[in-house]
């Protein structure tokens, strides 16, 4: 993958640089260019849109042989003057639209490699040897001299016991506390 990504890059930067060496000298043409639309003569008109077309082909030409891109050069110009004056001394719209959307590819590119590079070099590091962690021995039980005792199991009828008497003795303590006529009422004359 990393090939790939410096050969997109490579690439990206190498349009980039053309294209400024092609806008730095750019200036005459444009300046032709100008004249072309403010003068009202059709004659004057012509005579400027042709000199922006030759030097439009002159500025390419120097522009390609610098970077020994030549042989990519044409002599391609232009029908009217409404098109000389829409599309000269300008660089191709397809290349334009691929700069602006890989602008932020080169940082992006030396970030991601650096970060290629620090995962790479953070495997590569000696590590540390890591000693198995062992318990520390227990300390031997003493001897018995006589077997453990079984755990005792909760006596339930004994609380279910305590529970009933607690209760009978509070009715108890309730009726005491009667007059002797409710007390026999309730109870019987037998108590």
């Amino acid at each position: 993958m990393i090939k790939y990504v410096l050969f997109f890059v490579a690439f990206r930067f190498l349009v980039q640089s053309i294209s400024n060496t092609y806008n730095g000298g750019a200036a005459r043409c444009k300046e032709l260019l100008s004249f072309a639309r403010e003068t009202d003569i059709e004659s004057a008109r012509n005579v400027y849109c042709f000199e922006a077309v030759q030097e439009d082909q002159r500025l390419t030409l120097d522009t390609l042989k610098s970077y020994k891109l030549g042989f990519l050069a044409t002599n391609a110009t232009y029908a009217y003057d409404s098109e000389v004056l829409e599309y000269a001394c300008k660089m191709p719209w397809y290349l334009l639209e691929m700069l602006e959307w890989t602008s932020g590819v080169t940082p992006l590119s030396i970030v991601w490699l650096v970060f290629q590079c620090a995962g790479w070099i953070w495997e590569k590091r000696p590590k540390p040897k890591i000693k198995p962690v062992t318990p520390p021995p227990s300390p031997d039980a003493p001897p018995m001299d006589r077997p453990p005792l079984a755990p005792r199991k909760p006596q339930t009828q004994g609380i279910r016991r305590r529970k009933e008497e607690k209760s009978l003795m509070e009715n108890l303590n309730k009726l005491a506390s009667l007059s002797p006529k409710l007390r026999n009422r309730i109870m019987g004359e037998d108590v």
